[in-house]
């Protein structure tokens, strides 16, 4: 695979991860104390190195 494929192949999966997040907060609306949600985003957060997002939510989630 090639530099310019792997960049392109990185940005996809970081904007997959995103939309992800995304899809997360708007089924923690519907069912804010649905721990999975919580613990998924937390998940997906890590991922996109967004340290703190993360643990306040699988904090939220395991309590």
């Amino acid at each position: 695979m090639t530099t310019e494929l792997k960049m392109i192949f990185r940005q996809f999966i970081f904007l997959r991860i995103q939309d992800s997040v995304a899809s997360y907060d708007r089924a923690i609306e519907i069912k804010p104390d649905y721990v999975a949600f919580l613990v998924n985003r937390g998940n997906a957060l890590y991922i996109l190195k967004c340290y703190e997002e993360e643990l306040a939510s699988c904090d939220r989630g395991y309590k």
